[in-house]
């Protein structure tokens, strides 16, 4: 997995960052190894890896780590749209990519960030193509599963080109899907945001980011920024570690995303083992997670709204 990300962070780094010690973690690991046998419910093939990823996005918290794992798999079972059917070779054929190119960077910014870069295509027709967003999603979270097996980092920047972004495309983020792409991302994934960037943004980006406002919460709203020009995104994805579409010193996002597809189709076995991890909520004790209540007045998992 070097020819994908050339940089990581230790777990030394990430401790220390955490303001925790090396000794912190592998007691915290072995804790949270402990109740994973302790819940009856839970899947029990889950790697140490997995338990590490989620322990340090807990912030090495072992009760905030406890939910992460609980919440991953219960959210994993209950999303089929984003998390069923992830045969590789099928969604790298999907449609959506047609229209969208998706890579990770290799190298990390100096803050010890990793970047996932999304690029909305230009298109030469000149009328107006919907994306299926639930293909949109499945792709995301296949690529950030397999990059959380085998990453560290501080934390994760998001950077969305949307030089070929249409009015239709920001309606078919509709404040159900972003509170749900919310919950998934922070009660699943545990996610650390350190950034949402826009750059080659059109103008009916401000439709969007008043819809956002309304929908996620403000401490992942203070984190998104619209560029109005590439050399203020420089300041946050310096040129060493971005792609050479965009003056930088690596290969292009086309390149780095046919990296990343080759390995996801050696991935396929991995794929197939992840997706058969799920509770057995018959088993949980006490009552089950209540779904519906994780999206307030925007609807429960059933309710799929993509108009």
């Amino acid at each position: 997995m070097m020819e994908l990300l050339s940089e990581v962070c230790t777990i030394e780094e990430t401790c220390q960052a955490l303001g925790r010690t090396h000794e912190d973690f592998i007691e915290l690991r072995k804790k949270l190894r402990e109740w994973l046998i302790a819940c009856p419910h839970l899947p029990q093939g889950i790697t140490d890896k997995k338990l590490e990823f989620l322990l340090l996005n807990s912030k090495m918290s072992i009760e905030r780590a406890k939910e992460l794992v609980d919440m991953h798999y219960t959210l994993k079972a209950n999303i089929p749209e984003a998390f069923a059917n992830r045969d590789p070779v099928s969604v790298i054929n999907c449609e959506v990519l047609n229209y969208m190119s998706f890579a990770i960077l290799p190298k990390l910014t100096p803050g010890k960030h990793r970047v996932f870069f999304v690029q909305v295509k230009i298109q030469e027709r000149k009328e107006d193509y919907e994306i299926n967003i639930w293909d949109f999603q499945k792709y995301i979270y296949m690529m950030g599963d397999m990059r959380n097996a085998v990453d560290v980092c501080i934390g994760d920047i998001y950077v969305f080109d949307l030089s070929g972004a249409r009015f239709n495309h920001f309606l078919s983020f509709t404040p159900s899907l972003l509170k749900k792409s919310e919950v998934i991302i922070t009660k699943a994934y545990g996610a650390r945001i350190a950034g949402i960037h826009f750059i080659n943004a059109p103008s009916s980006i401000d439709f969007f980011i008043n819809v956002l406002k309304s929908t996620v919460k403000p401490k992942i709203f203070n984190r998104v920024k619209v560029h109005s020009s590439l050399e203020s995104f420089y300041n946050v994805v310096p040129k060493s570690i971005l792609p050479a579409d965009y003056g930088g010193d690596e290969i292009s996002v086309a390149d780095i995303e046919k990296k990343w597809h080759k390995n996801m189709i050696e991935w396929t076995d991995w794929y197939k083992k992840e997706e058969g991890l799920v509770p057995n909520e018959a088993l949980r004790p006490g009552p089950s997670v209540n779904l519906d209540n994780l999206f307030g007045t925007y609807g429960s998992f059933r309710q799929l709204d993509v108009d």
